[in-house]
């Protein structure tokens, strides 16, 4: 027998762990069978990746954009079906882009923005959404060579941030209260201090689909997507004190310069570097920031911006002293 003492009010007991396409009617019998051994869980885990799986259980590729909130919708459905949505969490474990970890989109701001345009239409949808792998060393293999290899790590084996790192960082400076956000932005607040997510995310075109994903080469992001079109953003915040002086601080990453295929690039992707060009590598991995004082309109402050494909930027906005 466990005594009280033992454990803890916080532990949780689930899982499933799944895809909710292909896993729905064995999560429907699950569900009906711990309630009736009055044995519900805490939650149910997913995993979250855009394929879809046939009758044969081979998993396909999608261009759905809304695949991810449609399946996050669905496994509320799958729990207000049982009508017990407000007793059972819903946790993502692992999601991405693809599967395959030597995609060398993963390495590419694309990833980034992907992330930000997943987490902007879910985040609301689910109480846990985690990134299975940190680094690129849980796929290191004999194949590993270079620096960057397509793995699904936020950072590489050298430790060198790849711009879905700075995402999520980017991440950690939103604020307390979401005033808005839509596909292309997250605009938040804490305090007297604004924090907007902006980000330019492309969706792929029928020619991503013509080659396997880990064929795909970094000369390919110029053709694989429905288009490459830069973005323009005016943003305007409301009910600002009256005449006050601002400094808008901007963190960009976008792919040209700063990121780590952008910087290899400039070696050749040679795969044989000296540590020095690797120690370099990683010191220019990071974002540019710009900064700029602006007063208000009135009680009205007003911000553009412009975004390359698959570019994001974090803004900081404060009212100086």
């Amino acid at each position: 027998d466990w005594s009280s003492d033992v454990c803890s009010s916080d532990l949780q007991v689930g899982g499933g762990g799944g895809n909710i396409q292909r896993e729905y009617i064995y999560l429907k019998k699950f569900l009906r069978q711990c309630i009736a051994t009055e044995l519900l869980p805490d939650y149910l885990s997913f995993l979250l990746f855009p394929y879809y799986s046939n009758e044969n259980y081979t998993f396909k590729r999608t261009n759905n954009p809304n695949f991810e909130l449609e399946s996050v919708q669905l496994m509320h459905a799958l729990l207000e079906s049982f009508n017990i949505e407000k007793k059972c969490k819903i946790y993502i474990f692992d999601g991405n882009f693809t599967v395959v970890n030597r995609n060398i989109l993963n390495d590419s701001t694309y990833h980034a923005t992907y992330l930000a345009s997943m987490i902007s239409k879910i985040w609301d949808q689910v109480d846990i959404l985690c990134l299975n792998c940190g680094s690129d060393w849980m796929n290191n293999y004999y194949d590993s060579v270079g620096i960057a290899y397509g793995g699904a790590g936020l950072l590489t084996k050298d430790s060198i941030c790849k711009p879905a790192y700075h995402m999520l960082d980017f991440m950690n400076y939103l604020g307390d209260e979401c005033i808005s956000k839509n596909n292309y932005s997250i605009i938040t607040k804490s305090g007297l201090r604004y924090n907007i997510l902006c980000f330019n995310h492309k969706v792929f075109s029928s020619n991503y689909f013509m080659k396997e994903e880990d064929h795909i080469q970094y000369v390919d992001m110029q053709h694989i997507f429905e288009d490459n079109h830069h973005l323009s953003i005016h943003i305007i915040l409301k009910n600002m004190p009256l005449n006050a002086n601002y400094t808008i601080k901007k963190y960009c990453v976008c792919e040209g310069e700063g990121t780590l295929l952008a910087e290899w690039e400039k070696f050749q992707f040679d795969t044989q570097l000296e540590r020095s060009d690797i120690k370099y590598i990683k010191n220019a991995c990071y974002p540019r920031i710009y900064m700029e004082r602006k007063e208000t309109q009135g009680n009205c402050l007003s911000v553009d911006v412009e975004l390359k494909a698959h570019e994001f930027i974090m803004i900081n906005i404060y009212q100086n002293d």
